[in-house]
């Protein structure tokens, strides 16, 4: 039986390998992705940290971290997912599913506006995320398109619009504007 759970100092490890092998075989492969979480732990304590466990151990991890919207003179913050690791043996069976589920769950129970991600629409639109275009917001990291860029306005009254979205330094070089 697999369950949801906020991770812990003891997952650590295990959080790290999943990371690892579930990136490697992708198709952008590994690129610190397990690092970008160990710094994120290290230096911000306004993280969601989830993993998904079974008899066998650790066998997926969600992560979502602070986010800014900038518009000129305003700023709001949200969060981003990033990354969602499942182990490969495990892919394709409802893990990661779960994961997101009970990571939007919690934050909206929090009181969070929004949620942002870089990914797959056919994945996550299934969550209520929507184009980040449609409502007037980009993010700054070259080399990855703007259709890639999705948001769930978890507040469906949320003010964010009309911004660029600035994830946490650890994520890398973000430009200001396109």
């Amino acid at each position: 039986m697999i369950s949801v759970r906020a991770e812990t100092s003891n997952d650590y490890d295990a959080v790290r390998h999943v990371i690892v092998d579930a990136f490697t075989p992708s198709e952008f492969g590994h690129h610190g992705e397990a690092d970008l979480v160990e710094q994120l732990r290290d230096r911000c304590d306004c993280l969601l940290s989830l993993v998904a466990v079974e008899d066998s151990g650790v066998i997926g991890h969600i992560l979502f971290s602070p986010v800014s919207v900038r518009n000129g003179r305003d700023m709001s913050w949200g969060m981003g997912l990033a990354p969602l690791a499942i182990a490969p043996h495990r892919q394709r069976q409802g893990i990661g599913t779960a994961l997101v589920k009970a990571g939007l769950v919690q934050l909206a129970e929090e009181g969070c506006p929004f949620v942002v991600v870089l990914g797959h629409g056919q994945f996550y639109s299934r969550f209520g995320f929507e184009p980040a275009a449609q409502y007037g917001l980009s993010h700054g990291f070259a080399g990855i398109p703007q259709s890639a860029f999705w948001v769930n306005r978890l507040v469906q009254e949320s003010p964010v619009t009309n911004g660029r979205i600035f994830y946490r330094p650890e994520f890398g070089l973000q430009a200001d504007s396109a």
